[in-house]
């Protein structure tokens, strides 16, 4: 179930979705992504983890399913 559908769910802030969209983009890991973003790798981690909290995901995985309605188009509008 996409995570504006779950009831009480707040919306990723956009920070979050920019690191997210840095992950998934370019298949990141957490150290690579704080390298581009010049944030320490904890940083990217709390963000990840309060991200998943946002959206009831166990798993950062989980958090990329859910999401997937809204980072495709964005990663479309990249990538042309």
């Amino acid at each position: 179930m996409p995570y504006s559908k779950r009831v009480g769910r707040k919306a990723p802030t956009p920070r979050q979705m920019q690191y997210l969209l840095a992950k998934v983009q370019y298949g990141l890991a957490n150290k690579q992504v704080a390298r581009c973003y010049h944030v320490n790798e904890q940083t990217i981690k709390n963000q990840f983890t309060c991200l998943r909290g946002r959206i009831g995901a166990r798993t950062t995985t989980h958090a990329i399913y859910l999401l997937w309605p809204v980072l495709k188009p964005m990663l479309e509008a990249i990538s042309k």
